[in-house]
């Protein structure tokens, strides 16, 4: 009986000895894995959102006109050109202007008179005008440059100051004036050259 009882005690004595040694170590390597799923979501969570095209536009503060802008004809009284798609439209009179924040494309049909008092009548142009002879289709045209102030936002009143390009087409009498505006320091060469050549008289 004292035999059985001896190896009892030796026997519960080495199973205490294993679970507090043989535990502690399990507990230890214990480690806790993210699923591929959860992992996924985080990287999403912390990737900047796309930018649309109607945010890349209004972050353009410089006043270019983007690379990836679309052009649609317009048809005028007597004339067609390109207009930048999705400007703003306002007619006044004989004049047509389309603007997207303050850059303008602004056309404006009538008699011929002199170009240096119409461009500061109708355009504001102030300081000097340099005028110059272009072809464009085929026809000579002038060219004068001048510079101007926008309109006051609404919001803050403010204007900016504006570089503008006229093209003066003349045609049996009638004079077609294109007016491009941007702010200063804005570069629009190519989109300004492939509106300008694209005027046409009907």
């Amino acid at each position: 009986m004292a035999i059985k009882e001896l190896l009892g005690s030796a026997a519960a004595a080495a199973l205490l000895w294993g679970c507090a040694h043989g535990g502690g170590t399990g507990a230890a390597a214990s480690t806790t894995t993210a699923s591929p799923a959860t992992t996924a979501a985080a990287v999403a969570a912390a990737a900047p959102a796309p930018t649309t095209a109607a945010e890349g536009n209004q972050a353009n503060s410089a006043g270019d006109i983007p690379d990836t802008q679309a052009f649609v004809t317009y048809a005028g009284p007597g004339y067609s050109v390109l207009v930048p798609e999705g400007w703003s439209r306002t007619q006044r009179g004989s004049t047509t202007t389309f603007t997207w924040n303050a850059n303008g494309e602004t056309i404006d049909v009538g008699k011929s008179s002199d170009s240096a008092a119409m461009l500061r009548g109708r355009f504001g142009a102030f300081g000097p005008i340099t005028f110059r002879r272009a072809t464009i289709g085929g026809a000579a045209v002038t060219v004068a440059r001048f510079t101007s102030r926008s309109a006051p936002n609404a919001v803050t009143g403010k204007s900016v100051g504006l570089e503008n390009e006229a093209y003066v087409f003349d045609r049996g009498g009638r004079r077609a004036v294109l007016v491009l505006s941007a702010p200063a320091g804005a570069d629009n060469v190519d989109q300004w050259k492939k509106i300008s050549e694209s005027f046409r008289w009907k």
